[in-house]
């Protein structure tokens, strides 16, 4: 057990404590461990081709930015896709569009397993939603794929925050050409072989509030 949570009151008096001299903390855990299995999900919006495009969300962590929104947005985008299409306001997309909701890493490597090369040969690349952009947020930014499996929609990313920024001249889209080898985007790595973005808000450090409760859905 890496981590524990403590009251506001109490840590404000550790803080206090530790400047003041040396400290020693006795810390009782009653967490357990358990053997079992958890489910993870996958739906598809049929596209032409059976070549698909990913979109990932976390289904095991309860807060609502890591990552309900994740799972409700991925879900929110294929309806409109998939209602504009009916209406004829939009053509049938090329290619398939693949939604998967599971544990983060762990479990998107076992929905990978599970799904089978016969479909996983045939994935252009994917977008992971973890912490999927908040309407008031001011700053985005696009973590691209690692290097080891190069991503024609990089270009494309860029191109649409461009088109973004037209839309909501107020926003500020935080580029960055960040490239990274986390949970988030391993699927990139050379033996899996799915090209992995991050679209993510632009976390406001003096607020540190990204995994902690005071994140509600107002």
């Amino acid at each position: 057990f890496i981590g524990f949570m403590v009251t506001p009151r109490i840590g404000r008096q550790l803080r206090l404590a530790c400047m003041t001299s040396t400290v020693e903390v006795l810390v009782e855990s009653d967490g357990e461990r358990y053997v079992g299995e958890i489910d993870g999900i996958t739906a598809t919006l049929k596209g032409k081709s059976n070549k698909e495009f990913w979109l990932l969300a976390h289904l095991y962590e309860p807060l609502p930015s890591d990552n309900s929104m994740g799972v409700i947005g991925v879900i929110t985008i294929l309806k409109a896709i998939r209602e504009l299409v009916e209406k004829g306001e939009l053509p049938a997309p090329d290619y398939t569009i693949r939604a998967l909701f599971a544990m983060e890493h762990y479990g998107f490597s076992a929905l990978y397993e599970a799904l089978g090369k016969g479909i996983t040969n045939n994935v252009l690349g994917g977008l992971n939603v973890d912490g999927l952009p908040e309407r008031d947020k001011k700053s985005y930014k696009i973590i691209y794929p690692p290097y080891s499996s190069p991503f024609f929609a990089n270009t494309f990313m860029k191109s649409a925050f461009e088109v973004y920024g037209e839309v909501y001249p107020d926003k500020e889209y935080l580029e960055e050409e960040f490239v990274q080898f986390s949970d988030d985007t391993f699927l990139g790595d050379s033996t899996t072989k799915v090209p992995t973005m991050w679209l993510m808000y632009g976390v406001e450090p003096s607020k540190g509030n990204q995994h902690n409760s005071c994140v509600t859905m107002d």
